[in-house]
């Protein structure tokens, strides 16, 4: 799609590509094996179920918080570009599958939460790069890691991947390499585990962000790396 479009009755596909303009679904449910998002807006009332791969590269993915866009599990989700404006609008996002968001070593890649939108990560989810989780404003945003979260790669531009959300942790959370960076709070009650050399911040790098991140006595912080 890269024009308008208002679906409200049931529709018979099984992939599709938004690459600009807007497309709202409002029926009683999408079900997809292929969805690639390359810009303009999915939007909407109807659940979305991606049983296949699902590539976000741009654009936004608008919505309700009760009808979420789904990764089920043993699917593939792919977030990649470089300096792209990839925006969660209002929406949840459950990723159940097997997730990656990779980035070019010379750039670095956004994705903004705005309106009340959760991130979930309930799968494996893989950051290999320089990434940034933003506050688009509006509601209580959050990114939620009950699977297996790694920052794999270093040797890249800043070395960083940084939650400028509420992040909460009941997973597990590997920093393997460079630093993971929490500037607005949340809440860990399972396992982080931190690579000799790399890092996991609870402030950016100037501690100008007074947002309290919560360790409860369920946690437990392994690794040979640094807690700052």
């Amino acid at each position: 799609s890269s024009g308008n479009v208002v679906v409200d009755g049931s529709l018979g596909i099984e992939r599709l590509a938004v690459q600009g303009g807007a497309i709202a679904v409002n029926n009683a449910g999408l079900l997809l094996d292929i969805l690639a998002l390359s810009g303009g807006i999915l939007d909407g009332s109807a659940p979305i179920t991606v049983t296949g791969v699902m590539t976000w590269s741009s654009g936004t993915i608008a919505g309700t918080a009760s009808n979420p866009l789904t990764v089920d599990a043993g699917a593939a989700l792919i977030l990649d570009g470089q300096y792209s404006n990839k925006t969660l609008d209002a929406r949840t996002f459950q990723q159940n599958g097997d997730a990656t968001w990779a980035i070019d070593p010379s750039a670095y890649d956004y994705l903004y939460l705005a309106n009340g939108a959760q991130f979930h990560n309930n799968g494996a989810l893989t950051i290999d790069g320089d990434s940034f989780v933003y506050d688009g404003g509006g509601g209580d945003l959050a990114f939620h890691n009950s699977g297996a979260l790694t920052r794999a790669s270093s040797g890249l531009t800043y070395e960083a991947s940084e939650f400028a959300v509420p992040f909460f942790n009941t997973g597990t959370l590997s920093a393997n390499a460079g630093r993971v960076t929490f500037t607005s709070g949340g809440v860990n009650s399972s396992s982080f585990a931190i690579a000799n050399g790399a890092a996991i911040r609870h402030h950016h790098s100037n501690w100008s962000y007074p947002d309290v991140y919560t360790h409860t006595a369920t946690a437990a912080v392994t690794g040979a790396g640094f807690l700052q």
